[in-house]
C-alpha cells in the first residue's frame, strides 16, 4: 500500500474511533431533550403546610400561637422570606384538607375541604371515613380521592395497633363507594412493611412511605428501596416522602438529593411536607420561620 494511501485508511480509522467515541458519551449524557421527555412529577401537599395556619394551644390559662406563612405565601415574598421572591409552585395533584364546614374528619389538616382543588380527604381512622362518607363530603364535592394516615398517635383512636385489619377494613368501604384510596403510615408503623405490601394487594390506589424524617441520603434510600419491594416494586404505586424540617431542619441539598436518586428508579410522586411543628419549631426566618417553606420553595424552584 502506498504512503498516500495508508495515510488515508488511518484517517479513516481515527474518525470511526471519533464517532464511536462521541455516540458511547451520548448515551451515558442524554441530551436535555431526552431528559425532558421524563413524565412530570406528581406532588401532595398538606393543605396547612400549602396555605397559612395560625394554631394555638392554651398553656397555664393563656393562649399561645404559633403562626406560618406557608409555601403558598413564601413563594410570593411575604415575610419572613424573601420580599422580591416570585416562585411558580407546581400544580399539586393532591391537596390534603380535613374539614368539611365545622365538620372535621381529619384532625392532622385544619384546612376546608370546599376550598380546594384537587381536594384529597385526610383522615387518620376508620370511623371518620365512614362519617364523611354518611354525610355525603364525596357526593356533595364531587371528591374520588383519600388518604388513610394510620399512626401511633391520638388522632388514629388506637387503630395503630392493628394496622393491617384497619387498612382491610379501609378500603373494603372506599371501594364500596368508588373512592380511591391511599395509604400512609407513621410514627411507631412507619415501616410496616407487610402493611403496605397487603395494601398494594388489596387494591390501594397509591401507597406513600414516610421517608421525609431522614436525616441522611442514606436513611432515605433503605427506607424507600423498602417501601418499593413491599409493593411489589410497582413504582407507579409508591408516593415518596420529602420534608424540610422533622423538626430538624433538612437542607435544599438534601432534598434535592433525595428527589434525584428517587427519580433515577423511575419514581415520580412526592409528598412534600413542611410541617409547623408548633413549639417544637426549629425553622429560622431565613428559612421563611414555622415549617421551613423558604427550603420548600427553593426546592421546587430548582429540585
Amino acid at each position: 500500500m502506498s504512503r498516500q494511501l495508508a495515510a488515508v485508511a488511518s484517517a479513516i480509522l481515527g474518525l470511526a474511533v471519533a464517532v464511536a467515541m462521541v455516540a458511547v458519551a451520548l448515551a451515558a449524557h442524554p441530551s436535555a431533550a431526552a431528559a425532558s421527555a421524563a413524565p412530570a412529577p406528581s406532588w401532595m401537599v398538606k393543605g396547612q403546610d400549602y396555605l397559612a395556619w395560625d394554631p394555638s394551644v392554651v398553656v397555664d390559662g393563656k393562649r399561645i400561637h404559633y403562626p406560618s406563612i406557608g409555601l403558598e405565601e413564601c413563594s410570593q415574598g411575604t415575610k419572613p422570606c424573601p420580599s422580591k421572591q416570585r416562585i411558580t409552585l407546581p400544580s399539586f395533584t393532591w391537596r390534603l384538607c380535613g374539614r368539611w364546614g365545622t365538620h372535621v374528619y381529619g384532625l392532622s389538616d385544619d384546612t376546608q375541604c370546599s376550598a380546594l382543588a384537587n381536594r384529597t380527604l385526610v383522615f387518620e381512622a376508620y370511623p371518620r371515613l365512614q362519617e364523611a362518607i354518611n354525610d355525603g363530603l364525596f357526593s356533595k364535592l364531587k371528591m374520588d380521592k383519600a388518604l388513610f394516615d394510620l399512626e401511633t398517635w391520638k388522632y388514629s383512636d388506637g387503630e395503630s395497633a392493628h394496622p393491617c385489619k384497619w387498612i382491610k377494613a379501609a378500603l373494603h368501604l372506599a371501594h364500596q363507594h368508588h373512592i380511591n384510596l391511599m395509604i400512609t403510615l407513621g410514627g411507631g408503623v412507619a415501616r410496616c412493611y407487610k402493611c403496605m405490601t397487603m395494601a398494594a394487594s388489596d387494591g390501594a390506589f397509591k401507597v406513600s412511605v414516610q421517608s421525609q424524617g431522614s436525616l441522611t441520603l442514606a436513611v432515605f434510600k433503605a427506607r424507600v428501596r423498602d417501601a418499593l419491594k413491599a409493593v411489589g416494586n410497582k413504582t407507579s404505586l409508591l408516593i415518596v416522602g420529602l420534608g424540610t424540617n422533622t423538626p430538624s431542619v433538612h437542607s435544599v441539598s438534601l432534598l434535592r438529593a433525595e428527589y434525584g436518586w428517587a427519580r433515577s428508579l423511575g419514581l415520580d410522586q412526592f409528598w412534600l411536607n413542611a410541617n409547623n411543628w408548633q413549639g417544637s419549631n426549629k425553622c429560622t426566618k431565613s428559612e421563611g420561620g414555622r415549617g421551613c417553606p423558604q427550603i420548600g420553595v427553593k426546592f421546587l424552584a430548582s429540585p
